[in-house]
């Protein structure tokens, strides 16, 4: 198996393609990808490529790596401040 280095905050990988291929997310803590490294010959890809206003936190893919789902983090609020009438 190539050497691997998870990003920070990382929380899993997963095998596609029958096992041969590990995908995983790689990246700083504000803006990660889903990459995939083939097992046998050490070869990475990257399989997405998200803006920076994208914050990937997790994914998971299908066995046959043909789908992705990316679990994405949003930090927006509002606050709204109500004044009662006394």
């Amino acid at each position: 198996m190539p050497p691997l280095t998870l990003s920070r905050g990382a929380r899993h990988v997963a095998f596609a393609d029958g096992n041969r291929s590990l995908v995983f997310l790689r990246g700083d803590m504000s803006h990660r990808d889903v990459w995939m490294v083939d097992l046998e010959t050490g070869i990475e890809r990257q399989l997405t490529n998200f803006g920076p206003a994208v914050n990937v936190r997790d994914f998971d893919i299908t066995p046959d790596g043909r789908q992705l789902v990316i679990e994405q983090v949003q930090e927006h609020s509002n606050v709204v401040l109500i004044e009662l009438n006394r």
